[in-house]
């Protein structure tokens, strides 16, 4: 088990509730990850977890967070991490306050901010570095982890 996989799951363990929000321009390939990985979320129809396609404006979505109420939020993004494509890690919020951090219209330190304080959840922001060029590959093995790392969350 990779330790990003342990690390993950020992966070979510007890947890009461999850919804992962898909973040990411579905026409923009080295953002558009989260959006991939949420979808194939969606199709295996975990029954412990929710999931939300926000695209590129995840703050139009706060209502419906609020509503679902989960004990724990993951944002899944594609993120600069300076490492190698394909990487995936637990990105620190005190890493993205202030900064403009991604390609979305509101900082995401704004809606992590907002959802904890407003609603309780922990959030989770979860990084994977974008490829450039022709190296997709990796990317869709990256993504193909991420999910197996829920799969055997709803196994739990």
């Amino acid at each position: 088990m990779s330790s990003f996989k342990e690390e993950l799951l020992k966070i979510l363990k007890g947890s009461d509730s999850i919804l992962i929000l898909g973040m990411g321009d579905e026409l923009n390939p080295s953002d558009k990850i989260g959006i991939e990985v949420v979808k194939k979320i969606k199709k295996l129809k975990l029954n412990k977890i929710k999931v939300l396609l926000t695209g590129t404006a995840p703050e139009n979505f706060t209502n419906r967070i609020r509503k679902l109420n989960p004990s724990h939020l993951i944002i899944i993004d594609s993120t600069e991490m300076n490492e190698e494509p394909g990487t995936i890690k637990i990105v620190n919020k005190n890493k993205i306050i202030g900064r403009n951090f991604s390609t979305h219209s509101l900082s995401l330190s704004f809606l992590i901010d907002y959802v904890e304080r407003s609603i309780g959840s922990k959030v989770l922001l979860v990084g994977i570095q974008p490829a450039i060029g022709n190296n997709y590959k990796k990317i869709q093995e990256s993504i193909e982890e991420l999910v197996d790392v829920f799969i055997t969350y709803n196994k739990t």
